[in-house]
């Protein structure tokens, strides 16, 4: 057993071998497995820990009580030359997104702009791995979903809807300038997380089950919510969120959508939006990346505000990270290292557990 204080650092390329072997066991196809692992894991490379293996414990359940699907088939209900609307019916969320993104990309290539819009999906993790996989291939791409409700809706006292977690990437002849965020104050992971950890959180993050703002995480999982961003702000383009990736799509809304990580046998009929543009259909590929190498360095120019070292652009963060994370092993702190421990256990996975840690 790892302390719940100490870091352990793992392998990438293993620690993506055992997601997927934990999942395939759990019921995934290889494929579907290997997809879904690759995501959980480079969310982790990238430094974004609450969205990346944190999870893998509640998608091996949703796998193991039938709540997710596999091997997925999705189906497209509805397209034109430039829109999609896909099905996914059930299936892994990051398998159903990965292929929704892929047909908006290639819609995109042909036509200048791509839309897909997803129906009857699951929890597809982080929103800014799909927003990154069309501006690694080129374009620009923009990425929503919306879940079970989480957050207040300003002036409420108690959920009402999804936090509706929305990212961009955009390439620049370097690395994407790739921004992943939700509408909420703080996403409910890392909420739960602080919980698991013993930890209080600022103020203005979180209410209880009475509205009341708190400091105390485990007033979340106790009947309380998340707070918008900004309020009415929040709020409001949370509600754009639920109209794309809800609405239009044709998938659950608000409270129809099931919580995944409570009622892991049932489909949560999530839904998703992608957006993806190509740059060459406004103007020449080496002028739009000489515009943004542009934009980007008047930003890094700034001159930094007292305690801080430098500006950084939208997704720097996350490039270096990852580039560690390749490079010299990722860190995974006790309590996630402790969960997925036990889903070795549960799935009798030793062998592949032991080559995990470097």
């Amino acid at each position: 057993m790892y302390s719940i204080v100490s870091p352990v650092r793992t392998d990438v390329t293993r620690l993506r071998a055992f997601c997927g072997a934990a999942l395939a066991a759990a019921g995934a196809s290889q494929s579907d497995a290997a997809v879904a692992a690759g995501v959980l894991v480079r969310t982790d490379a990238r430094g974004v820990h609450s969205h990346g293996v944190r999870t893998l414990p509640s998608h091996v359940r949703n796998l193991l009580d039938g709540g997710t699907t596999s091997p997925v088939s999705v189906e497209v209900v509805r397209q034109s030359a430039v829109t999609a609307v896909v099905d996914g019916r059930n299936g892994i969320g990051h398998v159903v997104a990965s292929r929704a993104v892929d047909l908006a990309i290639d819609k995109a290539r042909t036509s200048g702009v791509g839309v897909a819009l997803v129906r009857n999906s699951n929890h597809f993790g982080a929103a800014g791995h799909y927003a990154l996989t069309a501006a690694e291939a080129g374009f620009i791409g923009l990425a929503t979903s919306n879940a079970s409700p989480i957050m207040t809706a300003a002036g409420s006292r108690s959920k009402m809807l999804s936090n509706a977690p929305f990212a961009y990437a955009i390439p620049t002849g370097d690395f994407p300038m790739a921004l992943d965020i939700s509408m909420s104050a703080t996403a409910g992971m890392k909420v739960r997380m602080a919980a698991e950890r013993g930890e209080e959180m600022p103020e203005g993050l979180v209410v209880d089950a009475d509205g009341r703002t708190t400091t105390d995480p485990r007033e979340y999982a106790a009947g309380g919510a998340l707070a918008p961003l900004g309020g009415h702000k929040g709020y409001g383009l949370a509600l754009l969120t639920e109209t794309l990736a809800g609405a239009l799509s044709g998938s659950a809304m608000t409270s129809a959508v099931v919580p995944w990580l409570v009622n892991p046998g049932t489909p949560s009929g999530a839904g998703h939006s992608f957006l993806v543009m190509d740059v060459e259909s406004f103007m020449e590929r080496k002028e739009f990346d000489d515009r943004m190498r542009e934009l980007m360095a008047e930003m890094r120019s700034a001159e930094p505000a007292p305690g801080v070292e430098r500006v950084l652009v939208p997704g720097e963060l996350e490039h270096e990270h990852e580039r560690r994370a390749l490079a010299d092993g990722l860190d995974l702190d006790g309590v996630t290292w402790g969960h997925l421990e036990q889903v070795a256990q549960q799935l009798d996975l030793h062998e592949q557990w032991d080559a995990v840690p470097l």
